[in-house]
């Protein structure tokens, strides 16, 4: 069950303590877009009948505007990265006061438009073993500079230090073309397209024969010559 607490005198948050004894891996639940809502709640205590210590806490604590409006997704929050950075130090430093966390295994996960906000932690900070992203992070808008926040998930990538699990689901998508087909091949495929200015098509990877029958071999580009 998860009970109410607040962070550093300004942070609501929900904190969920698994049954048994002895010091537990815990994890930071980033809520989606809405702020914290019952299907926030319902994930996070996934993760403390799994045996975490989890906590979520409302990343959305500088909202002034409509709450409601904001569970219905009808008005938006606007994270910077600044500001995720301090807050997260500030729930980090909570869950070292409490004797159930091995505070050598915090981990944070990211819903949706909070995906981001794992990369850019285990870019920046060093105190998370793992990061997990839940459908976020590869919009289109994740992978351009902004006044909020000025590095790209492109470069934050590279700064990582701990293990990255991201679970995309339909929004995971591949090149149909390259069913069957090996690196050269493939390769040889985007080439093609390059020239002819086309777009592979893509499919969902859920649901998609990944593994096939090798195709016909491509044709050779005209004006490219043959060595032997």
């Amino acid at each position: 069950m998860l009970t109410s607490v607040k962070i550093d005198n300004r942070i609501d948050a929900h904190l969920g303590l698994p049954e048994g004894i002895g010091k537990r891996p815990a994890i930071i639940h980033m809520h989606e877009r809405y702020g914290i809502v019952q299907h926030t709640l319902e994930l996070g205590e996934k993760y403390v009948q799994a045996g975490y210590v989890t906590i979520v806490p409302d990343y959305f604590s500088r909202f002034t505007g409509d709450r409601a409006k904001l569970a219905e997704g009808n008005d938006r929050c606007e994270l910077s990265d600044d500001e995720v950075l301090l807050d997260t130090d500030a729930v980090v430093d909570y869950l070292g006061t409490l004797p159930q966390v091995d505070i050598a295994k915090i981990a944070m996960s990211g819903v949706c438009q909070t995906g981001r906000q794992p990369i850019l932690l285990a870019a920046k900070r060093d105190y998370f073993a793992a990061a997990v992203v839940l459908y976020g992070a590869v919009y289109e808008a994740d992978w351009k500079t902004h006044t909020l926040r000025p590095e790209s998930i492109e470069d934050l990538l590279k700064e990582m230090t701990c293990p990255l699990t991201a679970v995309f689901g339909e929004r995971l998508k591949f090149p149909i073309d390259f069913v069957g087909r090996g690196d050269m091949s493939r390769g040889g495929l985007l080439l093609r397209c390059v020239r002819s200015g086309e777009e592979l098509p893509y499919v969902p990877v859920h649901g998609a024969v990944r593994h096939g029958p090798r195709p016909p071999k491509l044709a050779p580009i005209k004006g490219i010559l043959k060595y032997k």
